[in-house]
């Protein structure tokens, strides 16, 4: 033994895995450290972010430059605030039995020749070797990189299910005033709508920081900030028409949305009613427009599957206006929660859960009955991600449903909120959107779908006060 603890290797051995191990502790502390240090100084950057974002100064300078590139006259008045976004009118207000009956969409419209097909599965690549990142000048495509990495960062968990499959906007047809008679769509993938869409304001927003601010900078400068907006205008050649650019979807995958109205007369107070509420203010529950005003049901045209499963026999069972707006209605009303993704263990059914569901066919029943009606409005355009959202109002008579309990999801607030109740009198929508006797919330901000959702909703012939 005595050997042994002299033993100069043995004790040169020992000194060694002492040291060993002693680094090993002070590596991995050193490494959680880090982690923590990077994750809080990311969720530093993401809270200024959105901060600064909602700020009257960006806003100001932001649609100074959307005026520069589109025009005011793709600009909106509501109730004295003008937001930037526009309607694209349907030929009519179809109702719900008319969807496929006056053929608005179809089913044929999604071609199997347009997407990569293996093992019966939809495939798309990833969205770094889409046209959009990999076209343009080298100094645009580093540009792109850049500001693609950083956003990425920004938005961390908010982007959930990212390879699910939605359906974004390819074009219309429209008839000789400009109204559509025909909604034509592409496929896409959540995070490809995010990356090509929703990274436009994000590419704005670091325009103004380049830019300090300045507004008065010749357009031709300004196209050098915006390499994303610039590929969608410019392509590989010559700047395409402004109409042809909010019209369609062209080179970028913006998602359709899907919003409807919901008003109902309240068996208490003899009035109408609607349901509005703030999106939420965790950027780790929704990735835009935090705490703003919208009204629910509101959002993505997706498919109601695991995120995964691409068959294209799936895709078309989803492509339905009626499945994706009662979807959202289940899910952001009720807070059904099993309509929010579907579980990744289960095979239980999707699409048929939506219309079987018993608050859906208590509509759909009120519908049959005359009692209640569900109309298309128009399409909302947003210059800011240039996204379209398919708008409808559900109008219902029957006061029995105003006896509903409804229950918002977590991706709302009823924090420093006026309508803290959900439901609201039709007069403080009005009351709120245009800012005046506003004690609770003096500096309102509505989504800007929203609030020309309302706009066509008083202009349509389902405003109760006329």
């Amino acid at each position: 033994m005595k050997e042994l603890i002299e033993n100069t290797y043995l004790q040169l051995f020992l000194i060694v895995v002492s040291f060993t191990s002693a680094v090993t502790l002070i590596c991995k502390y050193c490494i959680k450290w880090y982690k923590t240090f990077k994750e809080k100084k990311i969720e530093k950057s993401r809270k200024k972010y959105y901060r600064e974002l909602d700020s009257d100064e960006f806003i100001s300078w932001r649609d100074c430059q959307l005026k520069k590139i589109y025009g005011n006259s793709y600009f909106t008045d509501v109730l004295g605030i003008t937001y930037p976004t526009f309607v694209i009118p349907f030929s009519e207000y179809f109702k719900y039995s008319d969807f496929k009956k006056k053929n608005v969409y179809s089913k044929e419209d999604i071609c199997r020749e347009d997407y990569k097909i293996e093992n019966g599965e939809v495939v798309f690549p990833p969205f770094e070797e889409t046209s959009i990142m990999t076209i343009g000048t080298s100094k645009e495509i580093s540009e792109k990189k850049c500001l693609l990495k950083q956003y990425r960062e920004i938005i961390g968990d908010a982007v959930q299910n990212p390879k699910l499959i939605g359906f974004s906007l390819d074009h219309y047809d429209l008839n000789e005033k400009g109204e559509i008679t025909h909604i034509y769509p592409k496929l896409g993938t959540y995070e490809y709508n995010v990356y090509s869409s929703h990274i436009l304001e994000f590419e704005l927003f670091k325009a103004y920081k380049k830019l300090s601010g300045e507004k008065d900078i010749p357009l031709e400068t300004l196209w050098n900030y915006l390499p994303f907006r610039r590929y969608i205008h410019f392509g590989t050649g010559e700047k395409s028409e402004i109409s042809e650019i909010l019209f369609s979807g062209v080179r970028r995958f913006s998602l359709l949305s899907v919003q409807c109205i919901v008003v109902f007369k309240d068996y208490n107070h003899k009035d109408y009613r609607t349901l509005l509420m703030k999106r939420s203010t965790n950027p780790k529950k929704v990735s835009a427009k935090l705490g703003y005003y919208q009204f629910p049901p509101a959002g993505g045209f997706e498919l109601y599957e695991k995120e995964l499963i691409h068959s294209f026999e799936i895709v078309l069972e989803n492509y339905s206006l009626r499945k994706a707006i009662f979807r959202e209605y289940l899910e952001e009303v009720f807070d059904e929660k099993e309509f929010k993704a579907v579980d990744a263990v289960d095979n239980a059914e999707t699409t048929d859960r939506i219309l079987n569901h018993p608050q859906v066919l208590d509509v759909l029943d009120m519908i049959e009955n005359g009692k209640a009606s569900l109309n298309l409005l128009g399409v909302t355009v947003d210059l800011v991600a240039l996204r379209h959202e398919i708008s409808f109002v559900l109008l219902i008579d029957d006061e029995y449903y105003s006896r509903k309990s409804f229950c918002p999801n977590d991706e709302f607030t009823r924090e420093e909120s006026r309508a803290s109740k959900i439901r609201i009198p039709i007069q403080e929508v009005e009351k709120l959107l245009s800012n005046k006797d506003n004690q609770i919330d003096p500096s309102p901000k509505f989504n800007q779908g929203s609030a020309l959702l309302y706009k066509m909703f008083k202009d349509s012939p389902f405003f109760p006060y006329k």
